[in-house]
């Protein structure tokens, strides 16, 4: 393996592991596997095997030298879910309530507070619950029923689709391949975070989706240009 890939690669797991987030130590590492697998390229299965053992070697060493990265693996152990089970309740209580079109998009907050859920930290905003529900699924059926989170979840997979679709058509020595990949990680990340987090109600996180659906569409504009000699108005490419 490269060397500047190696120490990139440590660099990005001793990163995840710094902000402490069990979700966000596992579900990029599953991703990169994933995207992997789409690249032409011989010995894939072996290739992965041999980063895997490199990086628990390394990874061992690491908790070793710097005992307090370990925080985050104590979390797996630790049966505490945060009071998620408790947000899942009401999500559920609210389905029951309409469970078609939901009560509204954004309406979880004020409905939680409304049956008497409070911030469990005393003396915060005066227990009101800002946090959702740290699974958008479960929020999206309750507030947008089955009708909503069926379509929501129908541009999710489509978009995710297309854009795999885009990776398979490119050469792995196609420079714009990068930019498909990233597109694909973002998508992949906010998808699969989105179970355990609340990445379809904060700004910064929903904003870098919609960029990584830009940065696809983007694409496959370019290789529809590439195939026709025409862009998406119609008009000859130069």
């Amino acid at each position: 393996m490269n060397v500047n890939i190696f120490v990139e690669l440590l660099l990005f797991v001793i990163a995840l592991i710094l902000t402490n987030k069990r979700a966000l130590l596992v579900f990029p590492i599953i991703i990169f596997g994933i995207i992997y697998m789409f690249f032409k390229d011989k010995n894939k299965i072996l290739k992965i095997l041999k980063i895997v053992f490199i990086g628990i070697v390394a990874l061992v060493i690491l908790l070793k030298v710097f005992p307090v990265m370990g925080s985050v693996f104590d979390r797996f152990i630790n049966d505490d879910d945060n009071h998620r089970s408790e947000l899942k309740e009401i999500c559920l209580l609210m389905h029951e309530n309409n469970s078609i079109v939901g009560m509204g998009l954004n309406s979880y907050n004020t409905y939680a507070y409304n049956i008497g859920f409070r911030l469990p930290i005393a003396g915060t905003k005066n227990g009101v619950w800002t946090y959702h529900a740290h699974n958008i699924y479960y929020q999206l059926l309750a507030e947008c029923g089955y009708i909503g989170i069926t379509l929501i979840i129908f541009t999710f997979c489509y978009s995710i689709y297309r854009t795999i679709k885009l990776l398979r058509e490119c050469d792995n020595t196609n420079d714009r391949k990068c930019h498909i990949v990233l597109s694909l990680y973002i998508q992949l990340l906010f998808v699969l975070y989105g179970a355990t987090g609340n990445t379809f109600y904060y700004y910064q996180q929903i904003l870098i989706y919609f960029i990584a659906l830009a940065i696809a569409i983007r694409e496959i504009n370019f290789q529809r240009k590439k195939i026709s000699g025409v862009d998406f108005l119609g008009e000859e490419c130069d």
